[in-house]
């Protein structure tokens, strides 16, 4: 039976997605949900490593273990990974509120931009909840496992590194990606990282941090 996974990047309120069969490239596109990406382009996947938090931070508490310990990992790219906060923070009716309660309970305000990827957490928290196939990945940790660390990936010579990465690693991307008007350059490069991620845990050879198992894991 073949090995199928998907690979999902949030882009400007859609979903970069790449699907891989045997670590190689079969089909990529853009998608307006992740519940879509899961129940039409991934229907047979069975994994979907995705970049996004699939749990929030423990109450009166800011980022979770596998963050604290990914960006100690990340170096001088520790800023590409965001802290996560608590559900009472995001659930929060207004940026103002929020940043209140965050100031309040945990002793630091809440940036603006995780504030406004609140709808997207939230959305893929609840389908994870209902779909076990989902796991919570971040592209520059499997950039790093494939070659170590890397130019910003907005820059030409970081974009050519992660290019180059994924080629060695078996996924040639295609010169035409349908709908990639709608996302950047970037975006499908994460896509396809996430895929890898995907791949590894489907073979039973993921890398995750934390260790522990009993703690939420960054998949890379």
């Amino acid at each position: 039976m073949a090995r199928i996974v998907v690979g999902a990047d949030l882009c400007a309120g859609s979903w970069a997605v790449i699907r891989l069969v045997d670590g190689r490239f079969d089909a990529g596109t853009v998608l307006p949900s992740l519940a879509e990406v899961a129940t039409t382009f991934g229907a047979d996947a069975s994994v979907i490593a995705v970049d996004i938090p699939l749990t929030y931070a423990a109450p009166g508490v800011k980022g979770r273990a596998c963050e604290r310990e990914g960006r100690a990992m990340l170096g001088p790219r520790w800023p590409t990974m965001f802290e996560t906060y608590p559900q009472a923070v995001m659930n929060a009716e207004t940026y103002a509120e929020a940043n209140a309660l965050a100031r309040s309970t945990i002793g630091k305000g809440l940036p603006k931009q995780s504030y406004d990827l609140r709808k997207a957490i939230k959305s893929a928290i609840a389908l994870s909840e209902r779909d076990p196939r989902l796991h919570e990945t971040h592209p520059e940790l499997v950039f790093l496992r494939l070659a170590g660390l890397l130019a910003s990936k907005k820059s030409w010579t970081g974009f050519r590194q992660r290019l180059s990465a994924l080629e060695a690693a078996g996924v040639k991307l295609p010169n035409d990606f349908p709908e990639g008007e709608k996302v950047a350059i970037d975006d499908v490069l994460d896509a396809a990282a996430a895929a890898l991620a995907a791949d590894q845990i489907a073979q039973g050879a993921g890398n995750r941090v934390p260790a522990q198992m009993s703690e939420p894991a960054i998949w890379y």
